[in-house]
């Protein structure tokens, strides 16, 4: 059942409620909590969010096509976009940011996560609410050496992305079956690998016990596993897996990058160069065993992508990433 803004309580409420989340969140340059006022607009797409000035305040604007439900769960995708906005210069008048992953049709000309011909790339609320993943770059400071870490390739990821569900190792190139799924057929008798999900997105959770049976589903790994692991892989989920990918490298490990299929990219991607910070795979991973070889027997070549990855990574911390989104909102929220 879908619950409009407008039923069980009233616009007024949901407003305040949700103009109290955010504001208990965010502080601006001076340490201050901004005065959030909330309302409601026909005019806008389900998952866009509109934030203005408004004198002294900052205005969010939900879409009243909205539930209640989503519009609680954007919270941090506009905490993360008030927060930029607050430190831009008065010049700067307004912004439109899509409260999806990236995937959901959008009209908002800002997004965290989406194809860049489509939206105009900004940290994302991860990035955000970890303050550049600051708790990460604490552990890779005493991360082990590249030549006493293991060589296995793990990866665990839930079973997130569009596509149909499909356990058939024929579907292995059929774009129309999840990715993530794929992934799994692809390395699942690679030798050194250990790639499973960790579960199924909600909606497809009548499914995981057949996963689990097929072979599909794995034990959960702990994050800080990869501290001790040369490798690591990154591959999208609904869009790109947001912390995943700058964490794993912030942990020195080298990144085996599986293109997206649908073009996503966050707000750094334009800076990174294969072979120097990652290695690519194509998005349909045929040539992922081959990438796997490659890197096995060019240790040299892979730890020095390793090392190069974390290099950038930790360049990019809270402070840069704020710099970055600032400047990027400054340059483009009027764009025509």
């Amino acid at each position: 059942m879908v619950f409009s803004p407008f039923h069980s309580a009233g616009k007024a409420a949901i407003g305040a409620f949700i103009g109290f989340r955010i504001r208990r969140s965010v502080r601006n340059a001076a340490g201050n909590r901004p005065l959030v006022l909330v309302d409601f607009t026909t005019d806008t797409p389900p998952f866009d969010v509109a934030i203005r000035r408004d004198g002294q305040a900052f205005r969010v604007s939900y879409s009243h096509d909205a539930d209640r439900q989503h519009a609680v769960s954007f919270n941090p995708y506009v905490r993360a976009a008030l927060y930029w906005f607050s430190l831009a210069g008065p010049e700067v008048e307004r912004l439109t940011v899509n409260g999806s992953d990236g995937h959901a049709f959008s009209a908002a000309r800002f997004a965290p996560s989406a194809d860049p011909a489509r939206h105009v790339l900004i940290p994302d609320p991860h990035f955000f609410s970890g303050r550049g993943y600051r708790h990460d770059r604490q552990l890779s400071e005493t991360s082990p050496a590249w030549n006493t870490r293991s060589d296995e390739i793990v990866w665990r990821g839930a079973g997130n992305g569009d596509g149909r569900v499909s356990f058939d190792p024929r579907d292995i190139a059929d774009p129309t079956v999840v990715q993530r799924l794929r992934l799994v057929m692809t390395l699942r008798n690679v030798p050194g690998t250990d790639v499973k999900l960790s579960g199924l997105a909600s909606d497809r959770a009548i499914w995981t016990p057949t996963a689990r049976r097929l072979g599909f589903v794995g034990d959960r790994c702990a994050p800080t596993s990869w501290l001790s692991r040369k490798f690591a892989i990154d591959i999208d989920g609904f869009t790109n897996a947001w912390s995943n990918f700058l964490v794993r490298m912030l942990y020195g490990c080298c990144v085996f990058k599986v293109a997206s299929q649908f073009g996503y990219q966050q707000w750094y991607y334009d800076r990174l160069r294969p072979f120097e910070h990652y290695i690519p795979v194509s998005s349909d991973m045929s040539d992922f065993a081959e990438r796997i070889d490659w890197a096995r027997s060019h240790p040299a070549e892979a730890e020095a992508i390793a090392a190069a990855g974390q290099r950038f990574a930790r360049a990019l911390d809270f402070e840069a990433g704020t710099r970055d989104a600032v400047d990027i909102i400054t340059a483009h929220w009027n764009d025509p």
